[in-house]
């Protein structure tokens, strides 16, 4: 059997195509990263607690997360559970699918639970 793209450069941050259905997370860690090559731009990179993947925020999402945890400060942001989702954006001018933020609802996990306490 071949190997499919995805799996021959596994990516560290996630991806729309990882999330065929809504997922509830919390927020382990945020920390400001170079993204891309030398030249490339800082972004605020999300970690979540139970989530090998980590994701880089966009002015969007970002914003979304300000309104859910009720504040723009990052280290506020630590603990917060949110709900990452699918949906169709705009990106270079192109439609695509991309991932939002939104508050959580506790059927976004498998389990039909909210995400584990951190131990």
């Amino acid at each position: 059997m071949g190997l499919k793209f995805k799996d021959m450069f596994p990516s560290r941050f996630l991806k729309a195509d990882d999330l065929p259905q809504p997922l509830a997370v919390k927020i382990k860690e945020v920390h400001m990263e170079k993204l891309g090559d030398q030249n490339g731009d800082e972004k605020p990179v999300l970690y979540f607690v139970s989530l090998d993947k980590a994701l880089a925020l966009n002015k969007t999402n970002a914003g979304a997360i300000i309104t859910i945890a009720g504040s723009d400060d990052t280290d506020n942001w630590i603990g917060c559970k949110i709900e990452l989702y699918r949906e169709m954006v705009m990106f270079r001018g192109q439609r695509t699918a991309g991932i939002r933020i939104r508050p959580p609802d506790n059927r976004s996990t498998p389990d039909g639970t909210t995400p584990a306490e951190p131990t």
